[in-house]
């Protein structure tokens, strides 16, 4: 009887041995798998962030008409336009609820180059991860260089 009780606690003590084994390797596999899915994730926030821009830069309320230097649509922003947002609240708060639902807490278009301008086109505040492209700023006779910063919270 004590030999077939060895064998028995000899394979208890194997299995027992066998799950701490594949447990540990389930933790390391885990690990490995949550730092890929981390750099996944962080790549599509910043792709939908650059997406974000794009999408406010051809937005038709504020990108150029064809009139302005005879340029395409697409291929600047509006001074005047900008301006109108900058200094029309209830404007801003017109397109709270569709910035609010894509995490977006400001958009913002500082003027680089000759003048050192910043107009608002949305603020709802503090941003976690703010992201740029440059556009040209244009008027009826001229454009000057200007950054278009889209601040994210997620």
């Amino acid at each position: 009887m004590k030999k077939g009780q060895f064998k028995i606690q000899e394979m208890a003590f194997v299995l027992v041995a066998v799950v701490i084994l594949f447990g540990l390797v389930f933790l390391f596999f885990a690990r490995f798998e949550l730092g890929r899915v981390q750099d996944v994730a962080e790549e599509l926030r910043e792709d939908r962030a650059i997406t974000l821009t794009r999408t406010v830069a051809s937005m038709p309320e504020l990108r150029c008409s064809r009139s302005v230097l005879r340029v395409s649509e697409a291929a600047c922003l509006d001074i005047d336009k900008v301006e109108s947002f900058n200094n029309s609240a209830s404007l801003r708060e017109s397109y709270d609820s569709m910035w609010k639902s894509n995490y977006v807490t400001s958009i913002v278009v500082e003027e680089i180059y000759p003048d050192k301008n910043t107009y608002y086109i949305y603020n709802r505040g503090f941003a976690n991860e703010s992201y740029f492209s440059f556009m040209p700023l244009c008027s009826e006779d001229k454009c000057v260089i200007a950054r278009l910063i889209v601040g994210i919270n997620l």
